[in-house]
């Protein structure tokens, strides 16, 4: 459980990393410790990486079905789709909108 709450309380500070840290050190202890994945889902998104986010979560499905033949409950299931909804969302950003400026609003290559 000190895992979980140094994972907790660094989630809070915004110490995304040492949330990470303490999370994987608490699911090395037990792999199906749903807290401990959660919290390790929400530092991977805090550091933006959706993909090892899904990684955990992926981890952990497999652990749990394996171990208990059972399915992440409602709540990481939950904050899964959340993982899911932002990667979607960040695939829609452009990094240059379209028609901006430093083009003058020409396309980049001209065909004569």
């Amino acid at each position: 459980r000190a895992f979980t709450d140094i994972s907790t309380a660094s989630l809070a500070l915004g110490d995304m990393g040492t949330a990470e840290a303490a999370a994987e050190a608490a699911l090395a202890v037990e792999p199906l410790y749903e807290t401990a994945v959660t919290l390790l889902i929400r530092a991977e998104m805090g550091q933006g990486n959706p993909a090892a986010a899904l990684r955990a979560y992926e981890r952990y499905r497999r652990q749990l079905k394996e171990d208990m033949g059972l399915p992440p409950s409602k709540s990481v299931g939950e904050l899964l789709a959340a993982v899911l909804a932002g990667q979607s969302q960040a695939g829609r950003k452009r990094l240059i909108p379209a028609g901006d400026s430093w083009l003058g609003g020409q396309p980049a290559l001209h065909h004569s």
